[in-house]
């Protein structure tokens, strides 16, 4: 196979001096180590990882984080690996699941011409009379599920059970959590830090632009920033750090559920400090689920951490800084770039357009995406609205629709924060249409809410809200033993006020995205179920108008992500279908666990120390 990587740089995480090799479909693919399956398998030309569930659509990878069900393979004989968060290992056997016989040429991909079959809801209404059910019922059951279980292979895997308590949980170990277990080093206080990456630092690990207005860290760049914070937070010594650890529930007496490799932590904690961050929303448009999609972060952590360039011709769609930060990183370093859609609400429809050297698109929105196997064009179309006649337009502009070849599409609608554990706490999740995202209202007393997925953005403000979090979390466990806590607390909490980040309430309506004539097919609003928005609003018309019904219906963010990838999606279809705002539709119960857990984990080992006592009536266990 070939292997395409950008030269080396001190950003990355992979030393080149030392070579892995493993196995993929009978070829050796090589990888560095530091890479992921995913990543080594990009570098070598690998383009289509996974099939899809319903109709055996190609799809490729799309977070690069495992939060979408994209990248789901055989690893070693276990089943649905996430391989973009799987490190490459020496001699590892990785095989495509849920493809026959290959995963470019998989037979079952004719299902999608007879979509007209299988309509949502379809398996409810069809085979129901008990002689024709005992006829599909061997065949349904053949084609359900991703991954095959070997039973004949014993897994070699040995789950460990560990029990811990702590004064204070900090989960997420991005900005806002490390800001917050900075805050709490003076204290006598025994501190968790759990994240679910291979370091700590959350975005700022894969963000090599200068930070403008951080504080101490001003002028810096984001991975920098990341590292030394690492640094101070590795050297506290009441501070346990858990890498690579996963909390996937939050269950009675504020017992958090860690996941951590072969390990199942049962950590029992007086306060907790949430910030676990949020992420990207796909974009919906015709063909929204080829290879070749990629949402903003991912495509920085292939660039930025692995060395990768996502592909030879890019077109990058801009609704933040963060997606003008990504197109400056891509053509430092060689990245051809197609075309700039900035859609960013302060943004001038001439601004710059000769600086970019590209051509700059404003107003336009994605509709569709050309190819069969990988993504080879994208349609543009422009959102009418009246512009200044002074205003310089890019060359193509003008038109009301562009078709532009390229083999990557990088696009968002959004964020969504990651409020599982929140509501599982017991914080109330409203709509916060100021924002446009779900937000946590009416936080428990012993429950702390810092960062993103409290609806913050800049980095100055996300390290205010984690130092506030942690000194609040420290003065309800030991007010007045801490060192004049209050002053900092009001220090903190006006610097906040003034920056004008908090105060935002939820509003009854919420602003919907246009909809769009591709919503007819093929416009998927669940990949890992392939309901699309034509599915859902047909199951609204049968009367599942109601976002927990609608849910349990169609089994849209029942799948694999947990609804981290469709969730907000569903959310604004079922609203526009009823004719509600996002606000009064809802958002469905995020229970636990909130991703995949083995069994054995859960099981835990075959002998397991009992605590004994004795006493005149006989014995307890």
């Amino acid at each position: 196979m070939p292997n395409h990587r950008l030269p080396p740089r001190e950003t990355q995480v992979t030393d080149r001096t030392k070579k892995i090799n493993f196995r993929f479909e009978s070829q050796t693919v090589s990888a560095f180590a530091g890479d992921t399956i995913a990543s080594a398998l990009y570098a070598a030309g690998v383009r289509v990882f996974s099939r899809s569930f319903k109709y055996h659509r190609p799809r490729g990878l799309l977070c690069v984080d495992g939060k979408c069900p994209n990248c789901l393979m055989n690893v070693n004989g276990c089943p649905n690996v996430r391989v973009c968060s799987e490190p490459a290992t020496e001699g590892a056997e990785v095989r495509p699941q849920n493809a026959w016989p290959s995963l470019q040429h998989d037979f079952l991909s004719v299902t999608q011409r007879f979509d007209w079959l299988l309509p949502i809801g379809f398996y409810y209404k069809t085979m129901i009379h008990p002689r024709f059910w005992h006829l599909a019922e061997p065949l349904l059951r053949r084609a359900a599920g991703l991954g095959v279980i070997d039973t004949r292979t014993k897994s070699s895997d040995r789950s460990e059970h560990v029990h811990e308590h702590c004064d204070v949980a900090i989960v997420g170990g991005g900005p806002a959590g490390l800001a917050a277990a900075l805050a709490l080093s003076d204290k006598k206080l025994r501190v968790f830090v759990i994240d679910d990456q291979p370091e700590l630092g959350g975005h700022l690990r894969f963000s090599i632009s200068v930070i403008p207005d951080a504080n101490e860290f001003s002028g810096m760049r984001g991975q920098d920033i990341a590292r030394q914070l690492n640094q101070r937070v590795q050297a506290l010594p009441n501070v346990t750090v858990l890498k690579k650890a996963t909390v996937f529930g939050c269950y009675e007496g504020r017992l958090l559920g860690v996941m951590q490799g072969s390990r199942l932590i049962h950590l029992r904690a007086k306060r907790l400090v949430l910030a676990p961050g949020r992420h990207e929303i796909p974009a919906l448009f015709e063909n929204n689920d080829l290879p070749g999609v990629f949402l903003p972060r991912g495509v920085r952590r292939l660039v930025n951490l692995y060395g990768i360039l996502p592909g030879s011709r890019i077109l990058l769609v801009a609704h933040n800084e963060e997606g003008i930060e990504l197109t400056r990183e891509l053509m430092a370093q060689g990245g051809d770039v197609v075309g700039v859609v900035d859609n960013r609400p302060d943004a001038h429809p001439g601004s710059k357009a000769e600086d970019w050297k590209v051509p700059l698109f404003h107003g336009y929105h994605v509709t569709k995406a050309f190819g069969k196997k990988q993504v080879e064009g994208a349609l543009l179309e422009k959102v009418t609205v009246a512009q200044p006649r002074d205003v310089t337009v890019a060359q193509g502009q003008a038109e009301s629709q562009v078709r532009i070849d390229c083999d990557v599409i990088c696009h968002s609608r959004g964020w969504q924060g990651q409020v599982g554990l929140l509501y599982q706490s017991g914080c109330e999740i409203h709509y916060d249409e100021t924002k446009e995202m779900f937000l946590p209202q009416r936080i428990p007393q012993d429950v702390f809410v810092a960062g993103e997925v409290s609806g913050l953005g800049d980095l100055r403000t996300v390290m205010l809200s984690g130092q506030l979090a942690g000194l609040r979390a420290a003065k309800t466990l030991v007010d007045g033993e801490a060192a004049d806590p209050d002053s900092r607390l009001e220090e903190y909490e006006s610097e906040l006020k003034t920056l004008g980040k908090v105060g935002h309430s939820a509003s009854a309506k919420a602003k919907l995205s246009p909809a769009r004539p591709s919503e007819l097919k093929r416009q998927f609003v669940c990949l890992c179920e392939d309901i699309t928005a034509k599915d859902l609003n047909y199951a609204i018309e049968e009367g599942f108008n109601e976002i927990e019904t609608l849910k349990r219906y169609s089994t849209v963010t029942m799948g694999p992500c947990q609804g981290k990838m469709c969730s907000f999606n569903s959310i604004e279809t079922c609203a526009r279908g009823t004719g509600n705002g996002i606000a009064e539709t809802g958002i469905t119960t995020p229970r636990p666990p909130l991703l995949s857990v083995p069994l054995g984990l859960l099981a835990g080992p075959s002998t397991t120390p009992l605590r004994e006592r004795l006493c005149t009536i006989g014995i307890w266990r």
